[in-house]
C-alpha cells in the first residue's frame, strides 16, 4: 500500500517496496536476477582460480622469462607501416594531442558522457576514478591510456584508485588479458606475440602502483570495495599496506585482509559483518560504517564496486554512497550511471545519466571542438548533444533476460546429479519421474544455492505438462 493504493500483494523480497511510477517491477526483478547470477559466478571464478593458482603462476614465470629473453618492444614508432592511421602521441605531452587520440578511440560512452557533461579534466577541474577501468567492455586499454594521458597532463587533478579488476587473476578470465592479446597481436609472428605479452604486462604492473583508497577534503573516504572484517581499522592501517602487488585473497594476515576488503566487501542491511557472496571480501552493515567514520572522524564514505539500478545508492544512514559510472551495464543491464561532485563544503552532488550510443556522439565533431586555456583553466565551448533514443527498452529487456536464462542453464548443467536426486525424494507418489512446479522451483533454490524468483522463468527453461507437473526423467 501507498497513499491508499495497492500497487501488488506478494510476498515480500528482500524488503524492497516499488512504487509502480517510479522503477518498473519488471526490470528490478531481471536486474537482481543479473546480479545474483553474476556474483555466484563471480564466486565459483574465485575458487577455481585458487585451485589452478600454482598453474597461473608457473605461466606467469615462464611469460616473463620469455619477455626478458627479447627485446621488449621489437617494433619503434619509425617502423610503423605508412597505411597506420591510428593516433601517436608527441612529447612532451600536450591537450590538443590527447583529444586527438579521444577522438580516434570513440571509446567509452559513458566516459564521454562524464566529459562532455563535467568538463574535461584540469588543474582545477579534478577527477577521481574510482577503479574497473578494464574487463567486461571492449575499451579497456583506451580507457586506460586516457586515463593515463589526462593523469601525465595534470598530475595533481587527476587520480585513480585501484579496483578489484585492476589485478592479474581478473584479468585473465574477465577479458582484459583476452582483449590486450587480441589488439597487440595483429600477424601470428613470434615478434608480436611477445610484443602482446610486453604490453600486457606493462598494463599490469601500472594496476600494481595504484592506491587503493582516497581521503578527499580530509572528510571523504573513497574505496572501490568497502569497509572490514576487523574492528577499528584506521587511516593509518590502511596508508601502511603494501599496495605494490597482485591483490591477495583468502589470505589470513592482517595486512592482506585489508588489502582483499578494500577491493572486494559490499555494504547491507545488517548489523556486523558477514562472509560475502562474492567469495572474496566481506560484506558489512551501519554499525561497521558507522564505526569506521567515528575512528577516522570523517564524515562520508563512497565506493563503487555494485551496479545500482539509480546509479547510485545511499546507504548506512547517508553516512555511505554507492556510485556507479556504466550505464546499461554489460549491454545487458538497464542501469543509469551516475557521478559525484563535490565541493569545498564537502556536500555531494550526484548527476545520474544514460549515455547515448557512440554514434550520437558522431553528430557533433569533433567531440571538444572549441578549448582555450586562461591561467590554468579549461573553458569548454557548450554544445547540445541530442538525447539517445530510449525506445530500446525491450530489446535491452530481452537481453538481460535472455543472459541471465544462459546463466541459469549453466548451473542446471553443473548440478544435473544433484537436481535428479532431489527430484527422486520429492517426485508425486506414483513415482512418474515428475515433480509440480513448485517442487521444481525449490529444487533449483536448494541445490543451485540461489534466491532466485524460478517459477518466473519456468516456461523458458522446462516444458510443463498437461497436469501441470515437470517431468524430470
Amino acid at each position: 500500500m501507498w497513499n491508499s493504493k495497492r500497487f501488488f500483494q506478494c510476498k515480500l523480497n528482500r524488503g524492497m517496496f516499488v512504487r509502480k511510477d517510479q522503477v518498473e517491477f519488471k526490470t528490478l526483478v531481471l536486474t537482481q536476477t543479473w546480479n545474483t547470477l553474476d556474483n555466484h559466478q563471480e564466486q565459483l571464478n574465485l575458487k577455481r582460480a585458487e585451485q589452478t593458482k600454482s598453474a597461473c603462476d608457473a605461466l606467469s614465470i615462464l611469460a616473463k622469462e620469455l619477455v626478458l629473453s627479447k627485446p621488449p618492444l621489437p617494433r619503434t614508432l619509425s617502423e610503423l607501416p605508412t597505411t597506420y592511421d591510428g593516433p601517436e602521441l608527441h612529447w612532451p605531452l600536450t591537450l590538443p594531442n590527447v583529444l586527438s587520440m579521444m577522438e580516434h578511440f570513440k571509446l567509452g560512452h559513458d566516459l564521454y558522457c562524464i566529459l562532455l557533461t563535467n568538463g574535461l579534466p584540469s588543474g582545477t577541474n579534478k577527477y577521481l576514478f574510482n577503479g574497473d577501468f578494464v574487463d567486461r567492455g571492449h575499451f579497456g586499454a583506451e580507457v586506460v591510456l586516457v586515463l593515463l594521458c589526462f593523469k601525465l597532463l595534470y598530475p595533481n587533478g587527476v587520480f585513480l584508485n585501484r579496483g578489484n579488476h585492476e589485478s592479474r587473476n581478473q584479468n585473465s578470465w574477465m577479458g582484459f588479458e583476452e582483449e590486450i592479446l587480441r589488439k597487440y597481436n595483429t600477424t601470428p609472428t613470434t615478434a608480436t606475440t611477445n610484443q602482446a605479452v610486453t604490453v600486457l604486462a606493462g598494463f599490469q604492473d601500472m594496476f600494481d602502483t595504484l592506491p587503493l583508497c582516497a581521503l578527499v577534503l580530509n572528510r571523504i573516504f573513497i574505496v572501490h570495495g568497502g569497509l572490514f572484517s576487523a574492528r577499528h581499522v584506521t587511516l593509518d592501517q590502511l596508508n601502511h599496506v603494501d599496495r605494490f602487488r597482485e591483490p591477495p585473497l583468502h589470505s589470513k594476515l592482517d595486512q592482506d585482509r585489508l588489502f582483499e576488503e578494500m577491493l572486494w566487501s559490499d555494504p547491507r542491511t545488517i548489523h556486523g559483518q558477514q562472509a560475502s557472496v562474492r567469495g572474496a571480501g566481506v560484506e558489512f552493515g551501519e554499525d561497521v560504517t558507522n564505526e569506521f567514520c567515528s575512528v577516522n572522524k570523517v564524515a562520508l564514505v563512497i565506493r563503487s564496486h555494485e551496479c545500482v539500478p539509480e546509479g547510485y545508492a545511499v546507504l548506512h544512514g547517508g553516512r555511505l554512497i554507492t556510485l556507479f559510472s556504466a550505464s546499461k551495464y554489460c549491454g545487458t543491464q538497464m542501469n543509469k550511471g551516475a557521478f559525484c561532485s563535490l565541493k569545498a563544503d564537502c556536500r555531494p552532488e550526484i548527476q545520474q545519466f544514460i549515455a547515448p550510443p557512440l554514434h550520437t556522439y558522431s553528430r557533433v565533431k569533433p567531440m571538444f571542438p572549441q578549448y582555450n586555456s586562461v591561467g590554468g583553466d579549461l573553458h569548454l565551448a557548450p554544445e547540445v548533444v541530442n538525447e539517445a533514443d530510449m525506445s530500446a527498452d525491450t530489446t535491452m529487456h530481452a537481453s538481460l533476460e535472455e543472459d541471465s536464462l544462459r546463466m541459469i542453464a549453466e548451473r542446471i548443467c553443473e548440478h544435473k546429479s544433484d537436481l535428479f536426486r532431489y527430484f527422486t525424494q520429492h517426485e508425486h507418489a506414483a513415482r512418474n519421474g515428475r515433480v509440480s512446479r513448485v517442487v521444481w522451483a525449490d529444487a533449483l533454490k536448494a541445490e543451485l544455492k540461489l534466491d532466485l524468483p524460478f517459477l518466473l522463468y519456468q516456461s523458458k527453461l522446462v516444458d510443463v505438462e498437461a497436469d501441470n507437473t515437470i517431468n524430470y526423467s
